[in-house]
């Protein structure tokens, strides 16, 4: 069957043209906004709440194998009153094997070094070097070792309270020294446990050297 004259090509570049693919059709590219930065992205309400766990890991160490995780966990979480109650547990535990009662001055001596470090680190760290044992030890040489004043500086009582737990305050708010609380302090001569625990800690320092 002949192709009618008006379909022929008239030429062989025409034909050629023909047989090539189709070239595919080329999307517009649309102009970006110049001067315009993306929006941040939304943060939950945990993150606003809580800063991120620094990223440096924690020494969790213990002389006689206390697992340290619950006591850095609610410092993390901010959760200073039953980090304060758990950190009074802890030093009994640590002298007595029970989590009961309450320490004598005597007893501070008898304080593993390495666990008293411990707690001490993760106040400070956690609290950004507001709260700690060491920053009390701090303000109790810084005034002298005069009790009266050092109990004026951290905002506690001079003379024990009925209800020791009423005495404090667990927020960030405190004054620096505040936290941990002197609760898990028995008696009632408690100029006594502040001077223990600071000779403790210098006794522990030494070690080190």
């Amino acid at each position: 069957i002949e192709t009618p004259l008006e379909r022929r090509y008239r030429s062989a570049k025409a034909m050629l043209q023909d047989l090539q693919p189709p070239k595919p059709k080329s999307q517009p590219v649309k102009p970006r906004p110049q001067g315009k930065l993306a929006p941040p992205p939304k943060r939950s309400l945990l993150e606003t709440l809580f800063r991120p766990v620094p990223k440096t890991p924690d020494r969790l160490i213990s002389e006689i194998g206390v697992d340290y995780t619950e006591l850095r966990n609610l410092l993390v979480k901010r959760k200073w009153k039953e980090a304060d109650r758990l950190t009074h547990q802890l030093l009994c535990f640590l002298v007595r094997r029970s989590t009961a009662g309450y320490l004598a001055y005597r007893e501070i001596d008898k304080l593993p070094c390495e666990d008293l470090r411990t707690i001490d680190r993760l106040w400070v760290k956690y609290s950004n070097r507001k709260f700690g044992f060491s920053v009390q030890r701090q303000i109790y040489e810084g005034v002298d070792r005069d009790y009266p004043t050092f109990c004026d500086r951290v905002g506690w009582p001079v003379v024990k309270s009925r209800s020791p737990s009423q005495s404090f305050q667990f927020n960030l708010r405190a004054p620096f020294g505040h936290l941990p609380s002197r609760t898990w302090a028995g008696g009632l001569e408690l100029w006594r446990h502040i001077a223990a625990l600071c000779d403790k800690f210098a006794e522990c320092e030494g070690n080190l050297s």
